[in-house]
């Protein structure tokens, strides 16, 4: 057997004689409860004013407030006033806690002697451990949704009759629908404040590309980056580094050019070498330390700076750093990772632009170089071409000018042509007169002494030869 007594409680409050006075005070302290409660906007104010406000119009010496999660089957339990800090075990399965059967049956159930109550054992040691000798539990309920349990206990047993947990009702009433305006009003908050900062830091990156789209050199507008970075990202010091072929990082450009840093660093820390972000939350701890300079670090504390926030990402093929340095313990978390990584997205593609421009740039002069190396060899051709070209055909034998028709007739085909004679007979002469006058004079004439190349190689020497042919 048991004494706990389980009591539905009518919605409707119960008429209020108007003779009873202390009937009367009594529900008008709960409507001033009740407007003190709705001011209550912020979740942990309201729980930390919650015992001190019900003290006017509830008895109690132990009073607990559970909030209950039945998709995750999660407690939350909060002591608003006890003699200890001590919760019910957290371990308790779920479906054995007294916040289960209070939210489940939605009744009120009431404890006369606790210490006869067998059904809760570990709820039973937790209020004999506060010295309770009676309680009430109050289901939690709003239209949307059943919230959880307030418990109320007291040193003296009996402490609570039907009136009292008529009245306690209407209280726990009161107090669930403070608790869902409060949740209700922090997840309205929350959710302007995301909004807020969706739409700030989209500002921020609308004037970050005007201002890297206005130069071609990062380092010209850099402190402006910082400046635009700051509104969402607070920090003192703004550093743009590059990491070269040995794995340093090389300083190129700081928000504050007169700050002396070291303008090349080595730092011992894993994350720090692959892509993605590290989180040095405090500088004094060494939790990346800086190999060289070895005073590097010394330096960073000298100035004041106490926490960093690193951010790598690739520029084509080359990886680039930014460091968001703070005068502040712990002043970057993981949450603003993604605002970093936005912002050394923005400056990576600036930097992929001013690559693109140098690439662009090296073209253009190297194609003006050989255009000038072009002009300055058909300079030197033509050069050339007046000093042994058509002066060196002289002659004017019938025999000599029978090949020099024959050489103009066959140079308009694209005929092969074959020259015999005697040595120093003029074959290349001739085969450069060919050569100029056809179609393919303004192209280079390649002269190979046949003679001088092995039996072995001058086939495929002059007609080539198929890769894998020699294997």
């Amino acid at each position: 057997m048991t004494d706990s007594v389980p009591l539905v409680i009518d919605s409707d409050p119960p008429a209020i004689p108007s003779d009873d006075t202390s009937t009367l005070d009594r529900y008008q302290a709960l409507i001033r409860v009740s407007e003190a409660l709705r001011r209550h906007h912020d979740g942990d104010a309201l729980l930390r004013s919650l015992a001190r406000e019900l003290h006017a119009v509830v008895r109690f010496d132990s009073l607990v407030l559970v909030l209950s999660d039945g998709e995750s089957r999660t407690l939350d339990c909060r002591v608003l006033e006890a003699s200890g800090d001590a919760c019910p075990p957290s371990d308790l399965p779920f479906e054995q806690s007294l916040t289960y059967w209070v939210v489940t049956h939605q009744t009120p159930l009431v404890m006369p002697l606790v210490e006869r109550e067998t059904r809760f054992p570990e709820a039973v040691k937790f209020l004999q451990r506060e010295g309770v000798r009676s309680s009430c539990a109050l289901p939690l309920t709003t239209r949307q949704r059943p919230m959880g349990m307030l418990l109320a206990g007291s040193r003296e047993p009996h402490a609570y009759d039907a009136e009292d947990v008529t009245f306690l009702s209407l209280v726990a009433n009161q107090v669930a629908l403070a608790i869902d305006d409060a949740m209700n009003y922090g997840a309205l908050q929350e959710s302007l404040s995301v909004e807020r900062a969706g739409r700030q830091s989209l500002d921020a990156s609308d004037e970050l590309l005007r201002a890297l789209s206005t130069v071609l050199d990062i380092r010209e507008v850099f402190p402006r980056v910082s400046e635009i970075a700051g509104t969402v990202l607070p920090h003192d010091l703004l550093t743009f580094t590059f990491q070269d072929g040995n794995g340093d990082i090389v300083l190129q450009a700081a928000s504050n050019p007169n700050e002396q840093l070291p303008s090349r660093l080595r730092v011992a820390c894993e994350q720090l070498s692959g892509d993605g972000a590290s989180i040095a939350a405090d500088l004094e701890t060494g939790e990346c330390p800086i190999v060289d300079p070895p005073d590097a670090r010394d330096r960073l504390l000298a100035a004041g700076y106490r926490s960093s926030l690193a951010i790598r990402v690739a520029a084509r093929e080359q990886m680039l750093g930014l460091q968001f340095w703070s005068k502040r313990r712990a002043a970057f978390a993981t949450t603003h990772i993604p605002v970093a990584r936005r912002i050394a997205d923005h400056v990576a593609l600036a930097v992929c632009h001013e690559q693109l421009a140098e690439i662009q740039q090296q073209a253009a002069e190297a194609k003006l170089r050989a255009e000038r190396l072009e002009a300055r060899v058909k300079s030197l051709s033509d050069e050339l071409e007046a000093k042994t070209g058509m002066n060196r055909l002289v002659g004017d034998s019938p025999a000599w000018q029978a090949v020099l028709k024959a050489a103009t007739q066959v140079a308009s085909t694209d005929s092969t042509v074959l020259l015999v004679g005697e040595s120093g007979t003029g074959k290349e002469v001739i085969a450069r007169y060919i050569h100029r006058a056809s179609s393919r004079g303004s192209g280079p004439f390649v002269a190979l002494n046949c003679a001088a190349l092995p039996e072995q190689l001058l086939e495929s020497e002059l007609f080539g030869y198929v890769q894998g042919a020699f294997t």
